[in-house]
């Protein structure tokens, strides 16, 4: 008994620390990404208060992001390979390996579909909207163009103005058409 107590307190010694690197591999993946951010924005700060040549700012930005990226590439894979190993030594048992990105990784692309959808959806209610209100403009100034035509001469400022739009629509609509 005292040797499978032994092997099931090494058991979660090593578990504990397979969590424990865990979550410091998160924290590696979240400092990594906030460099991802931060470090282009330091070189294109530098590239326009100096004065110097700007090649070397944009070639150390592109090596940046590539070694940035190595790293975030390392770190998920050591965490992989643990997790692997956890499932080997643990001889059966299911062990679920976890994403240091998060845990629904798999909904993430569930999620960017509908929120398209949703916004493909928006579009189309804005664009009917926007459609009916140019045809309700469309009408009304039809109807006080008719009104001005019917009256004859304009008796306000409002009315020579809609009469003045309505001759200059007229006249680009037959320029347009060849008439």
């Amino acid at each position: 008994m005292s040797n499978e107590n032994q092997y099931k307190q090494l058991f979660h010694a090593i578990m504990k620390y397979e969590e424990e690197m865990h979550l410091k591999n998160q924290k590696r993946i979240k400092i990594g990404i906030q460099c991802l951010i931060w470090i282009p924005m330091v070189f294109l700060i530098l590239l326009f208060l100096t004065e110097s040549d700007k090649v070397v700012f944009l070639v150390l930005w592109i090596i940046s992001l590539f070694v940035i990226a190595v790293y975030l590439i390392y770190v998920e894979y050591v965490d992989f390979q643990m997790q692997e190993k956890i499932a080997e030594i643990s001889s059966g048992e299911p062990i679920e390996a976890n994403a240091l990105i998060g845990q629904d990784i798999n909904e993430v692309e569930q999620n960017i579909v509908k929120t398209l959808k949703e916004l493909e959806q928006k579009r189309d209610e804005t664009k009917e909207r926007v459609k009916e209100q140019l045809v309700q403009r469309i009408e009304t100034r039809k109807d006080s163009i008719r009104g001005l035509l019917d009256k004859g001469e304009p008796d306000n400022e409002s009315d020579k103005k809609a009469l003045k739009e309505g001759e200059a629509d007229n006249e680009e609509h037959t320029e347009n058409h060849g008439e």
